[in-house]
């Protein structure tokens, strides 16, 4: 799996659902970032040994509500099951409000088909999520310039966001997306990274890029 570069405060929220193996959090996850389990997230979090700032949800489908002993109580955020934020929502507003400049979703893949569409709708709101992570997948929102060196073979699909014109431009693409002009409900599936750099600068717009992880068991 390659990681990209992070230069602002980082929160991480660990959900349910289908994640990477536990291996790959603990190498991309840092010192310095919050951490918040989403229910059930505090399971894989526990297994993986991983430390985190807060468990926050109605702890509906937590497996053992034994592992959240070890935390202080103002480190456990119960909500009642009829609310009407999801426990997505609730962590990701949390890391937002504590000053993260950056912020993953880590799991919600795989499951009920509402959940994931759920929290793909969250990419559409004015306080979006940079960046999730399920078993398979890595999406990633960009909104101005996107560089990286590590992604060369990859084939990656986009998404326009919002309900703005999309304008882009692209180096490092097999079909380049220069002149393109999309809108929501547009989108470009299995373009191809034929280059050591790929570049994406949005004009207007911002959109959602999607591509396999490595180690991703996709039939």
């Amino acid at each position: 799996m390659k990681y990209l570069y992070y230069d602002k405060m980082v929160g991480i929220l660990i959900t349910g659902g289908e994640k990477p193996p536990k291996n790959q959090l603990k190498t991309i996850i840092q010192k310095n970032w919050i951490v918040i389990a989403a229910d059930s997230g505090m399971d894989y979090a526990n297994e993986a040994g991983i430390e985190v700032s807060y468990c926050v949800g109605d702890m509906d489908s937590i497996m053992d509500e034994s592992v959240l002993d070890s935390m202080e109580e103002e480190q456990v955020i119960r909500f009642p099951k009829k609310k009407d934020d999801t426990d997505t929502e609730i962590g990701l507003r949390m890391l937002q409000e504590r000053g993260c400049g950056k912020t993953i979703i880590w799991g919600a893949g795989g499951g009920r088909m509402d959940h994931f569409l759920a929290v793909y709708s969250l990419f559409d709101r004015e306080n979006a999520p940079d960046e999730w992570y399920t078993a398979m997948e890595h999406m990633v929102l960009i909104d101005g310039r996107f560089r990286s060196r590590k992604l060369k073979d990859k084939r990656i699909s986009l998404f326009p966001l919002g309900s703005s014109e999309c304008r882009m431009t692209s180096l490092g693409l097999k079909w380049s997306l220069d002149e393109l002009v999309w809108n929501k409900g547009d989108f470009g599936i299995s373009n191809i990274v034929d280059s050591d750099e790929l570049e994406i600068n949005m004009k207007t717009g911002k959109i959602l890029m999607i591509y396999d992880i490595d180690g991703g068991n996709r039939p």
